[in-house]
């Protein structure tokens, strides 16, 4: 989730440095797997560990119990990559063979902008300035209109083609309200405001209270989600949607099918079958 969440961002944020995006690919979910390892909540597999220490030793674990050999693997992990960064996939795209000047971009007019009406000039939109070009008009009709001149009027709904540079274009976009594709927005600094930082104390209390007191995670989990909806950070319906069904009901069939291997005898008699083969080679039974 957290992956694919970033991915758009992280191709963003690469074409903007002048890079390739899909070097940064592998390093992101690699980083992501190994981040999630340093909370107990981050990842499904501590979790399991958690529940198994608990139901087997009697050991409880608090959210942080996992940060020390979850920050190694990071450290370790880090190391890696960049050690072994020149082995990164480099995989262009034809919009990244293109040079600056040459690329296209599709800009919208809003059905109730305020250059609805106006002339290409009016509306201080240029054809051909040198860093940027107008190439057509897709009007809001289906109609095409190529090579369009400074008296063209725009209409709302319209799509204006344009090549050139991305920064110049992305100007042109902000100047006259267009509605920016994806190719030309940032990545955009987060603004900081009363109900962010309330998720941010929501969530530094959840964490505090889960590894200095001996309250369960999951209390401190739901005591959290309750909070922020009565912060206003977040509401019922977007929570419910944000939920993803499937994922959590592959989550639930892998543990309860994991049970069922385990109670059953099935899970002792495969353990004892490799016992069996591997002898007392700790190495082969590593393996």
């Amino acid at each position: 989730l957290v992956v694919s969440m970033l991915t758009p961002l992280v191709k963003k944020w690469a074409r903007r440095i002048g890079a390739i995006p899909s070097r940064f690919l592998i390093p992101l979910s690699y980083a992501a797997c190994m981040g999630g390892l340093c909370l107990l909540i981050g990842t499904p597999a501590n979790l399991v560990i958690a529940e198994t220490c608990k139901s087997s030793f009697g050991i409880d674990f608090n959210i942080l119990t996992p940060l020390v050999p979850g920050l190694c693997v990071v450290g370790l992990g880090t190391l890696v990559m960049v050690v072994f960064n020149r082995v990164l996939p480099i995989r262009k795209t034809a919009e990244d063979g293109l040079p600056d000047l040459a690329r296209s971009y599709e800009l919208k007019v809003k059905k109730d902008s305020h250059l609805v009406g106006m002339t290409l000039t009016d509306a201080d939109i240029p054809t051909d300035d040198g860093r940027s070009r107008l190439t057509g008009i897709l009007r809001f009709d289906g109609e095409m209109e190529a090579s369009p001149d400074a008296e063209t009027f725009v209409m709302g709904g319209d799509t204006l083609y344009f090549t050139g540079s991305r920064r110049h274009v992305a100007a042109i976009a902000r100047r006259c309200d267009f509605e920016l594709p994806d190719a030309l927005l940032d990545v955009q600094k987060v603004r900081v405001g009363p109900r962010m930082l309330a998720a941010m104390g929501v969530f530094a209390a959840m964490v505090g209270v889960s590894s200095l007191t001996s309250v369960p995670l999951v209390t401190c989990c739901l005591g959290a989600a309750f909070l922020m909806i009565a912060f206003g950070c977040c509401t019922v319906s977007a929570a419910k949607k944000s939920m993803n069904w499937s994922l959590l009901m592959v989550f639930a069939g892998s543990v309860v099918f994991g049970k069922a291997v385990d109670h059953t005898g099935v899970a002792e008699v495969i353990a004892q079958g490799l016992l069996d083969s591997c002898g007392s080679n700790p190495l082969l039974s590593l393996a």
